[in-house]
C-alpha cells in the first residue's frame, strides 16, 4: 500500500486503487500516526486527540477498538504497513517508499547534499508530491496545529531551496514570475526574499530589487516591529554597489544537447544513479529494449551534470550510420563533425587523421559525449569508446545501446519499462497534451493500458495519442483483444521510432539469422520461460540444441529478452512481433507442435500426487500462462489428441488451484471423435465431474465408457473424481464407482477412495464406519506426503466422532499456503 498526507489522507495499493478508510476517527488516526511515522504516539495522547476533553468511557479500550479497526483495513498489504504497539502507545512501521512525507523527506536530505542542477531537480521532485494543503481532515483540531505548522515549513523550506538553486544554474529571468508570486503568498520570509532581490537584479532590474528590499523592510516594521536581518542588509548594500559577485557565472553553452520538450516521467532516482556512476566511471551504458527510453534519460542525465563539464557536452546520434560495417574513421568523423558543428573544435594539420583531430581536441579537457543509439556499430562504437577512456583528460562517454559495448571497465546500467503509477502518469501527461483529460473512472482502464503495454514509455506514448478518439475503454478493450500496440505515426523522430513496431523491426533487422530464428520460434511464450524449454523449442533444423544457450544471451544482450533469476521474458510487443514473423516463415508448424510437445511434456512429468506436489506446483504456477497457452495453440493448429492429453495432464492442478472456469473451458476445446478413446473417456469423466463442482449440469458417468481407460491409476482418479464430484446430489451409482477406485487404483487413489467413502458413510448416517475410513484415508495420504489430503491435522481424521454428528471430515486442505481446490 502507498499513504499520502501530503495533501487528503490517501490509501492506495499497489496497483494504485484507492482503499476505503472507513469513519472519521479511524481516518484521524491513521493521520496521527503517519504525521509521526516511526515514532510511538502515547495512548493518552491519540485519545486527547481523537476525542478532545471528552473521551469516551473505557476510553482505551475504544482505542483498542479503533486501532484493530485500522488493522483490518490495512491487511492486506504486502509492503510491510504494521500497527504495533510499543509502550505507551502506538507506531506505525512502513516499508521504503510507502509514505509520500517519507520520501519528501529523503529527497529534501538527498538535496541538501548535491550540486545546483541535481538540487534543483530533488527539490522539484520533492514538491510535486504535495496535493493541497496538508491533512484537512485534522486541520480543524486543536493537536494539528503543531503538525500542520511543521509540515508547512518543510514545504516552504523545499521551495526557497528549489528556487535558490535554479539561481544558481541560472534560470534568471523564468523564475522571477514564480518568485514574485511565492513572495506576495509569503511576504515575510526572508530567504525567499533574497532569491528575489537577487534574480530582480541579475535581470537587469535593479530598481525593481531595491523596491523589494524596502517592501520588505517596511512590512516587517508595521507588523512585527523589526529591522531586516543582517544577510539581507549585506544583500541591499550589495546591490547599491553593484558588486561584480552578484552576477552569474556565465552559462555553459558549449555542446548541442537537445532540449526535451516534455518533462521526464519516473525516472528521478535513475538520474541520479547515472550521474553517480559518471563520477567514478569514464565509460557508462545504458542498455534496455527499444522505447524504453535510454535516449531520453541520458539527455536528462546530461542536462543535470552540464555545469560539471565545463568543456561541453555533446549529443552523437549514431542512427546517421549505415550499420555493421560502419568503420571507426566513420564514427570519429561523425563526433568530430558534430563537435565542429558547434564551432568548438580547433582545426588540425590537414593530413592529421580524423581520430587524431578529434583526440588532440579533447585531450586535457573536461567534457560528456552521449553516443546514442550504438547497438548496430557496436564495434566501431567500442573501440572509439576504449580509446577517447585513456586519453589524459577527464572525458566521460555515456551511451545508450540494446547490448553493451563489451569494453574495459565499462559500467551497465539497465533501463527498466515504467512501473505502473509512473506509466499512467506518462500516458496521461500525453493524453492531456493531445487535447484529452482522463478522469478518476478511467483508473482501471489506464492501468489495463499501461500493463498491456509493458511499461513502455514510446508505447505509451503512442497509445495516447488514440485515446481522444476512443477513450481509454476502449482503447484497452482493443489493445486486449488484438495484443497489438499502436502504429500511430509520429513526427520529427527517426523512422525507426515512428510506431512501437518500426522499432521492434529495427532491432530485428540487426540480429543475425540464427538470432532471428529462435526470437520467433520463442515468441509463443506468453510468460517468462526456463532456457531449458527454449533449447527444446528452439533447437531444431538450421539452430541445433547446442547452439540455442548462446543465441539466448545474445538476444539478452540486445535486450529483446530479459533475463530475472532462471527464466528470460519477452515483452508483449517483442512477443508478437515475433509471433507474426514465425507465421511468415516455413518452419512455423514445426515450431508450434515442438512447443506444444515441450508443454505436454511437462505437463505429463508434473507428479501432484505425493511427496512433490508442492514443488511441482511452484513449477506449474511458473509455467501457467504457457501452459495456457499450449492449450490455445492445440485447437488453432488441430492437434486435438494432443491437446486432450495436455487438458487431462493438468486437470488435477486446475482442481489444486480452484481454476475450474479455466479447466472448463479448456476441455471444451477438444473434440473426443478426434481424441484416443481412453483419453476421451479421462476427459468426459473430469469435464463432468467439473460441471457438478461449478454446480452446472454434469454426468453421472454410466455413459462414460471407463473400460477404454488402458491406464488402471488414469481410470481410477476418473471415477473417484466424478464420484466425489456428485457428493450432496447423490443417486446411488457413487457407491459402485468408490469401490471400484478402491479396488483398481494405488495408493493415491485407494487414499482419495477411503476419503470419499467416509463423506457416503455420514450422509447414511453411518458414523462409526465413516470414521474409519477417514483414519484409513489419512494414514495413506500422510504416508504419501501428499499435502492435500494429509494437511488436516492428524487429531482429526484420527479421532473422528463415531457418535453424534453431522460434520464432514474435511478432506483436502484449508490452510492458505498449501494446495485447495476450490469452487
Amino acid at each position: 500500500m502507498h499513504f499520502a498526507i501530503l495533501g487528503p489522507v490517501e490509501v492506495t495499493t499497489g496497483d494504485g486503487k484507492p482503499v476505503r478508510v472507513p469513519e472519521a476517527r479511524i481516518r484521524a488516526l491513521l493521520a496521527d500516526l503517519l504525521a509521526h511515522h516511526g515514532q510511538v504516539v502515547s495512548a493518552d495522547r491519540l485519545m486527547e486527540h481523537l476525542w478532545g476533553d471528552n473521551p469516551p468511557a473505557r476510553g482505551k479500550a475504544v482505542l483498542r477498538s479503533k486501532v484493530s479497526q485500522l488493522r483490518r483495513v490495512l491487511a492486506d498489504d504486502d509492503g510491510g504497513a504494521r500497527i504495533t504497539w510499543q509502550a505507551p502507545g502506538y507506531r506505525i512501521d512502513l516499508g521504503t517508499g510507502q509514505l509520500d512525507l517519507a520520501r519528501f523527506e529523503e529527497l529534501v536530505g538527498r538535496a541538501a547534499q548535491s550540486p545546483p542542477p541535481r538540487r534543483a531537480a530533488l527539490l522539484s521532485e520533492a514538491l510535486r508530491l504535495w496535493r493541497g494543503e496538508p491533512l484537512p481532515e485534522i486541520a480543524d483540531q486543536g493537536f494539528a496545529a503543531a503538525i500542520l505548522t511543521r509540515l508547512t515549513e518543510q514545504r516552504l523550506g523545499a521551495i526557497e531551496a528549489r528556487l535558490a538553486a535554479l539561481l544558481e544554474v541560472g534560470d534568471d529571468r523564468d523564475l522571477i514570475g514564480e518568485l514574485s508570486q511565492q513572495v506576495q503568498d509569503h511576504p515575510l520570509r526572508e530567504r525567499l526574499r533574497m532569491t528575489h532581490m537577487r534574480a530582480l537584479y541579475r535581470a537587469g532590474r535593479q530598481a525593481d530589487a531595491l523596491e523589494s528590499f524596502q517592501e520588505y523592510r517596511r512590512l516587517l516594521a508595521d507588523e512585527l516591529g523589526l529591522t531586516p536581518g543582517h544577510e539581507l542588509s549585506a544583500l541591499h548594500q550589495a546591490i547599491l554597489r553593484q558588486e561584480p559577485g552578484l552576477s552569474p557565472a556565465p552559462a555553459v553553452t558549449t555542446g548541442n544537447l537537445p532540449h526535451p520538450a516534455t518533462p521526464l516521467i519516473g525516472r528521478d532516482r535513475m538520474v541520479e544513479e547515472v550521474g553517480d556512476r559518471l563520477t567514478t566511471d569514464t565509460v557508462v551504458t545504458l542498455t534496455g529494449p527499444g522505447g524504453v527510453g535510454k535516449t531520453r534519460l541520458a539527455v536528462e542525465v546530461a542536462g543535470s551534470l552540464r555545469s560539471q563539464y565545463p568543456d561541453g557536452v555533446w549529443f552523437i546520434d549514431l542512427t546517421a550510420l549505415a550499420g555493421e560495417q560502419s568503420t571507426v574513421d566513420e564514427l570519429n568523423e561523425l563526433i568530430a563533425t558534430t563537435v565542429e558543428a558547434t564551432g568548438d573544435c580547433p582545426a588540425v594539420p590537414a593530413h592529421s587523421s580524423i581520430g587524431h583531430r578529434l583526440e588532440s581536441f579533447l585531450r586535457h579537457k573536461r567534457a560528456l559525449l552521449i553516443l546514442d543509439n550504438g547497438e548496430h556499430v557496436v564495434d566501431a562504437a567500442a573501440a572509439v569508446a576504449t580509446r577517447l577512456a585513456r586519453l589524459d583528460s577527464d572525458v566521460r562517454i555515456l551511451t545508450t545501446s540494446r547490448e553493451p559495448l563489451g569494453v574495459p571497465g565499462e559500467r551497465l546500467v539497465a533501463v527498466e519499462p515504467l512501473t505502473d503509477a509512473d506509466g499512467v502518469r506518462l500516458f496521461t501527461a500525453h493524453a492531456e497534451r493531445a487535447g484529452f483529460s482522463p478522469g478518476t473512472a478511467d483508473a482501471d482502464a489506464l492501468t489495463e493500458i499501461c500493463r498491456h503495454l509493458d511499461g513502455i514509455p514510446l508505447a505509451l506514448e503512442l497509445a495516447a495519442t488514440r485515446v481522444g478518439a476512443l477513450g481509454p475503454s476502449e482503447l484497452a478493450r482493443r489493445l486486449r483483444e488484438r495484443s497489438e500496440p499502436p502504429t500511430a505515426p509520429r513526427r520529427g523522430v527517426p523512422d525507426r521510432q515512428r510506431t512501437v513496431w518500426n522499432t521492434i523491426d529495427w532491432s530485428w533487422r540487426l540480429l543475425t539469422g540464427p538470432e532471428r530464428t529462435v526470437l520467433a520460434r520463442l515468441s509463443p511464450h506468453r510468460q517468462p520461460f526456463t532456457l531449458a524449454a527454449a533449447t527444446a523449442i528452439a533447437g531444431f533444423a538450421d539452430v541445433t540444441a547446442g547452439e540455442v544457450p548462446e543465441l539466448v544471451a545474445r538476444l539478452t544482450d540486445r535486450s529483446l529478452l530479459t533475463f530475472d533469476g532462471d527464466r528470460y521474458r519477452m515483452l508483449n510487443s517483442v512477443g508478437q512481433y515475433g509471433r507474426d514473423r514465425l507465421a511468415e516463415s516455413t518452419d512455423h508448424a514445426t515450431s508450434h507442435q515442438r512447443f506444444l510437445g515441450h508443454y505436454l511434456d511437462l505437463a505429463n512429468r508434473a507428479n501432484l500426487l505425493g511427496s512433490g506436489q508442492v514443488g511441482w506446483l511452484a513449477r506449474l504456477d511458473a509455467e501457467a500462462g504457457n501452459l495456457r497457452e499450449a492449450v490455445r495453440l492445440a485447437a488453432e493448429i488441430g492437434e486435438s489428441a494432443d491437446g486432450m492429453r495436455l487438458v487431462n495432464s493438468l486437470a488435477w492442478y486446475w482442481l489444486l488451484r480452484g481454476r475450474l472456469t479455466e479447466a472448463s473451458a479448456a476441455f471444451d476445446r477438444f473434440a473426443a471423435e478426434d481424441s484416443d478413446a481412453g483419453d476421451a473417456a479421462i476427459a468426459a469423466a473430469w469435464r463432468a465431474g467439473i460441471a457438478n463442482r461449478r454446480g452446472e449440469p454434469g454426468a453421472d458417468g454410466r455413459a462414460i465408457r471407463f473400460d477404454d481407460i488402458a491406464d488402471p491409476g488414469a481410470r481410477a482418479r476418473a471415477r473417484w473424481f466424478l464420484a466425489h464430484s456428485r457428493l450432496g446430489r447423490t443417486d446411488g451409482s457413487e457407491s459402485r464407482l468408490i469401490a471400484l477406485t478402491i479396488d483398481e487404483g494405488g495408493d493415491w487413489e485407494r487414499a482419495a477412495g477411503h476419503a470419499t467413502s467416509g463423506y457416503l458413510l455420514i450422509d447414511a448416517g453411518d458414523l462409526d464406519a465413516a470414521h474409519t475410513e477417514a483414519s484409513k484415508a489419512w494414514k495413506a495420504f500422510s504416508d504419501l506426503g501428499d499435502e492435500w489430503g494429509s494437511c488436516t491435522p492428524e487429531d482429526v481424521w484420527r479421532n473422528w466422532p463415531s457418535s453424534t454428528t453431522t460434520r464432514r471430515p474435511p478432506v483436502g486442505c484449508t490452510r492458505r499456503d498449501s494446495p485447495s481446490p476450490s469452487g
